[in-house]
């Protein structure tokens, strides 16, 4: 709220100014107040109808409430204005899964554009993403392989040789060799997680690499951290992405009624929804596809979820 009431004078100073609407969007959403927080992104684009980088942070506010339609446009809209935009195309390439559970049409707008155009390696990490949800993991393997970085340049990302090959392995059935990457994953998790001990999103991460592990107490101490550090009651945003990584969590341990508790909520709430091989999106699509939920599928009540249509997004 004080941040609100400053970057409000500073409206009032600056009436056509976009960077403080932006900043008012950001805030607004973290309150839960999201159609102020999409009318807020709509009044920067007016008073800077071309600047692609508002169009996109736009576009992901669409996502976050799973307004497929209007994401869609303003990725489009973005396309036009800067054709080789990585992040427009990236945004359409999951907006197909989101929209029609198909991997493979994703794949293909993301090999339509410059193959060496890959700022921070995101182009890369969703191709991997999608190998990935068509569990084509010689595909997935070899992107990794031949990825010349040994970690994705993102901020605050993990190792890539052992937590995502570790992810392949587990999910192809090597259960050895996907023990050794997560393992050589762990100090360098740990150390990140010590470095930072007031970052949720760090506990997130880490409490998912022991759920990987199958190591079940340690992964439910760091994600139930996560949420108490960043609850939905003071973040909505953020709060909403760390309860899909406690979901997550709950089913890769085994807590079944757990994650089914949440994910049934959080299909109708804004927030956990996100691009780039976010294992914790929470959406009718990404219960199908990712095997993270694969011990989840022969519940009833996760096959009624999954035979239903998409809730509505209550915002």
């Amino acid at each position: 709220p004080a941040a609100l009431r400053e970057f409000s004078i500073a409206a009032a100073t600056l009436p056509n100014e976009p960077n403080i609407l932006i900043y008012i969007a950001g805030v607004y959403r973290r309150q839960g107040r999201w159609h102020d927080s999409i009318a807020a992104f709509r009044r920067a684009q007016q008073l800077d109808p071309r600047n692609v980088q508002l169009i996109d942070l736009a576009a992901a506010n669409y996502l976050f409430v799973r307004d497929w339609p209007a994401a869609t446009e303003c990725y489009n809209r973005a396309q036009e204005i800067a054709p080789d935009s990585v992040y427009a195309r990236i945004g359409l390439a999951y907006l197909e899964v989101f929209r029609d559970s198909n991997p493979t049409a994703a794949g293909k707008i993301l090999q339509s554009g410059p193959a060496e155009i890959d700022p921070d390696g995101n182009a890369t990490e969703a191709r991997w993403g999608f190998a990935m949800l068509q569990r084509d993991y010689p595909a997935a393997e070899k992107i990794l392989t031949d990825f010349p970085l040994e970690t994705f340049p993102r901020a605050e990302d993990a190792p890539k040789k052992s937590l995502y090959q570790g992810r392949v392995a587990m999910a192809r059935g090597d259960s050895e060799s996907a023990q050794r990457y997560f393992a050589a994953a762990t100090p360098d998790m740990e150390a990140w997680v010590r470095a930072r001990p007031d970052q949720a999103s760090r506990h997130a991460s880490l409490g998912g690499l022991y759920a990987y592990q199958g190591r079940k107490e340690d992964a439910l101490r760091e994600s139930l951290r996560a949420v108490e550090l960043e609850p939905e009651s003071q973040n909505a945003f953020h709060g909403a992405i760390m309860a899909a990584n406690l979901a997550v969590t709950y089913a890769l341990v085994g807590e079944a009624d757990q994650a089914l508790e949440l994910i049934e909520r959080l299909l109708a709430t804004p927030g956990p929804v996100g691009c780039v091989n976010t294992t914790a999106n929470i959406t009718l699509a990404d219960l199908r596809l990712r095997p993270e939920w694969d011990a989840l599928r022969k519940d009833p009540r996760f096959q009624k979820i999954l035979a239903a249509p998409e809730p509505k997004t209550i915002y």
